[in-house]
């Protein structure tokens, strides 16, 4: 017997074409599939007893009944393996003619001699074909044709053949586009769903004089009877009626695609229109929120897995995935995996694959992102000429209170969630229901993301580390251009000390300076030193490094390691601070045991995975949290910190009292020459090892294995202080 074929990323609903699932109810015995069906967890033991218990249906027999109901279950729980593994559940229970008869089916689909046709069909139309360099992305693209199919399967049995509209949302550069175009390509959509073709429309901003010849172009398109030498009507309204006709009369089963959309007024005109199915692509997630038809929303919200990044600089380099430097999995992790970035980089080592600068592109991405973005603008075949001209775009469409706002957010460090209380407290609102309110003006144009943290019972946002430094770098740009760049760069310098500086004292005004009263919010204990320095309130944190109350409250939220790293770099930036920190440093590493920790471990380590451990993250092994890395396991009891139980001064803290750290962690680096010794390649490195002694400690205290939780902290490169990196 042939070896069976996969069709990995199929479509379940392809089999409600045509007589397929018919033949499968006349031929298939439903007792004889259920125990593989269940062994292949396609249906849980509770569906498989819905299943015996249906009603029969007067005219049909109980085994169609109980038939239709399996396939709607499996069809109603999608995923890219449930084609396979029924196939498999036939063959096991000695249906290897259905199982065949399905195979010649998607044989047949996807049959090598139909791309001519293919061609011509998605070309007619206008619709991307396939890169130079092109990595599937499965779990996208399986999402979007499985909600494509289901659309143009339900438009066939609806009464009124509304439009369904499908959006496709995200940030700039996660390959929304790309995403649409490659779905639509499969034969899945193409040959089953849209026989009058699919017609794609690159939108953009292009303003009500370009969206009228986009529209008049797309007519003559889909108007077989239309003469391209006439000329477009002059008004939206005239060309929407003959297009709307043209659609009604010579194409009822055809799709449009409207990629990039900005404005709701493009939205508007293409309503009137009757398509089976409009497709948008937007950074805004609220574009199609006031059309008339139903609405199907798919988020993109992350760039290629490590796997998809390995396949496409194999293709890159025409090699395969296990001949591939380390470095391409640090260029992965550092860009969050940014097809953007990916796209550009595999760019420049396509030019130069006998000598590839991998360590290189590396050293740049983690100077800054921008700066590859940079070396590639003027050569990347990406829409925008850049991502600074993609991401200005999301900016400039913003209202201008909004626009002001957007650049509060230069303040925030890479990769750090940011929960609801620090806008509300940066902002001055009074609840965190206004707060989010506002964010969601932000989430719905894609320039950060937002979830919910179950355990602390508030949003979290997140912002690419681009967008972060497109807010930094352009702080100043507004109404600057031409200024000479040394002063451009001091006024930005300044600029963005004022942000910090803003932040900081609308934190002091909410406790009215008595920072040792401050409520937990999960971020401002362990970022108030990033803000002061980066504020040059250097003063100000002379007065609050000598506030024992207040540092107290930071040991309590943020643990020694990250008070013992803004100790260790205040005296780095600013020399004059020696005196006043040394005391309190000797009294930080001798009551926790810490030696010096690398100063690219930062506040972010604990920060990130404090949350995310105990929220969104909780139910993930060390090693996903990780993504590989080494990590440190600190165990905190999550009781602590209560008023009552607040000691009064850093030098009543113990061990005992506090359990922040295990006692006698050893050192990674050789003690605090590693600070100053560092080279710029030992980015990541774990801040401690894990220590051994800490089981004895928890064994013999029974409050400290109470309730424990542990923690996993990353090692991430410290971009803290100012000019730390140029040290380096």
């Amino acid at each position: 017997m042939a070896v069976p074929k996969s069709f990995e990323g199929t479509s379940f609903r392809v089999f409600q074409c045509g007589d397929i699932i018919q033949r499968l109810r006349d031929d298939v015995n439903v007792t004889d599939v259920l125990p593989k069906v269940q062994e292949y967890e396609l249906l849980s033991q509770e569906e498989c007893s819905r299943i015996f218990a249906a009603p029969s249906i007067e005219g049909t027999s109980q085994n169609s009944v109980r038939m239709s109901i399996l396939l709607d279950v499996i069809i109603a729980r999608p995923s890219p393996h449930n084609v396979d593994k029924f196939l498999q559940c036939l063959r096991d229970s000695e249906y290897e003619h259905a199982a065949q008869r399905l195979e010649e089916y998607l044989d047949m689909l996807y049959h090598c001699q139909e791309d001519g046709a293919r061609t011509n069909h998605l070309k007619a139309g206008l619709v991307p074909g396939e890169p130079s360099l092109f990595v599937s992305r499965k779990e996208f693209e399986f999402k979007i044709k499985d909600q494509i199919i289901y659309v143009a399967q339900k438009a066939q049995t609806r009464a009124n053949h509304g439009t369904h509209w499908v959006l496709i949302h995200g940030m700039p550069g996660n390959g929304k586009s790309y995403l649409a175009a490659a779905a639509l390509r499969s034969p899945e959509i193409w040959k089953t769903c849209f026989s009058d073709g699919i017609y794609w429309l690159d939108i953009g901003k292009p303003g009500k004089d370009k969206l009228l010849v986009k529209m008049g172009s797309l007519q003559h398109m889909v108007d077989d009877r239309s003469d391209p030498a006439l000329k477009t009507p002059s008004e939206i309204e005239m060309v929407v009626a003959q297009l709307a006709k043209a659609v009604a009369q010579q194409h009822p089963n055809s799709a449009l695609v409207l990629d990039d959309v900005w404005d709701t007024e493009v939205i508007r005109a293409f309503d009137k229109v009757s398509f089976k199915c409009v497709l948008v692509t937007s950074r805004r997630m609220d574009i199609v929120d006031a059309v008339k038809g139903p609405v199907t929303k798919i988020s993109v919200d992350k760039g290629f897995t490590q796997d998809e990044s390995q396949l496409y600089f194999a293709s890159v380099m025409d090699c395969s995935v296990t001949e591939l430097p380390n470095q391409a999995v640090t260029i992965h992790q550092t860009s969050h995996g940014s097809p953007m970035v990916m796209a550009l980089i595999g760019g420049m080592l396509r030019e130069q694959k006998h000598r590839p600068r991998w360590d290189y592109y590396v050293r740049k991405l983690e100077e800054s992102p921008r700066s590859v973005l940079e070396m590639t603008s003027h050569r990347n075949d990406y829409q925008h000429e850049s991502i600074d001209e993609a991401i200005r775009l999301s900016v400039e469409s913003l209202k201008d209170d909004l626009r002001e706002k957007f650049f509060d957010f230069a303040v925030f460090d890479d990769d750090v969630p940011v929960p609801t209380a620090v806008f509300r407290t940066l902002w001055g609102f009074q609840e965190d229901e206004v707060t989010d309110d506002e964010m969601a003006n932000f989430v719905n144009s894609s320039i950060c993301t937002k979830e919910f943290c179950s355990v602390r019972k508030t949003y979290l946002y997140r912002f690419h580390d681009l967008i972060l430094q497109y807010a930094r770098a352009f702080i100043s740009f507004r109404g600057s251009s031409g200024v000479p760049q040394e002063e451009a760069k001091r006024t930005r310098e300044s600029l963005l000390a004022d942000k910090h500086r803003k932040l900081y004292f609308k934190y002091h005004a909410a406790c009215n300076g008595k920072f040792h009263l401050l409520e937990n919010d999960f971020y401002i204990h362990s970022f108030i030193g990033y803000h002061m320095s980066l504020g040059k309130l250097l003063s100000d944190a002379q007065q609050l490094y000598a506030d024992r109350e207040f540092l107290d409250r930071r040991l309590e939220f943020a643990g020694p390691e990250v008070v013992l790293v803004d100790i260790i770099l205040l005296k780095k930036q600013h020399p004059f601070m020696d005196k006043i920190l040394k005391e309190l440093e000797r009294e930080v590493r001798e009551k926790f045991a810490l030696s010096s920790p690398p100063v690219r471990a930062n506040r972010r380590s604990f920060m990130e995975d404090h949350i995310q451990t105990l929220g969104r993250r909780a139910s993930e092994s060390d090693a996903e949290s990780l993504h590989g890395m080494e990590n440190l396991e600190i165990g905190r009891r999550s009781g602590f910190g209560s008023p009552s139980s607040r000691p009064p001064s850093v030098l009543s803290l113990t061990l005992k009292e506090v359990h922040s750290e295990p006692a006698n962690l050893a050192s990674v680096e050789n003690g605090l020459h590693a600070i100053t010794d560092e080279e710029p390649s030992s980015r990541n490195v774990p801040v401690l090892r894990e220590n051994h002694a800490h089981n004895q400690a928890t064994h013999s205290n029974p409050n400290i294995t109470g309730g424990m939780q542990k923690l996993s902290m990353r090692s991430l490169r410290n971009d803290n202080f100012d000019r730390d990196e140029e040290d380096f």
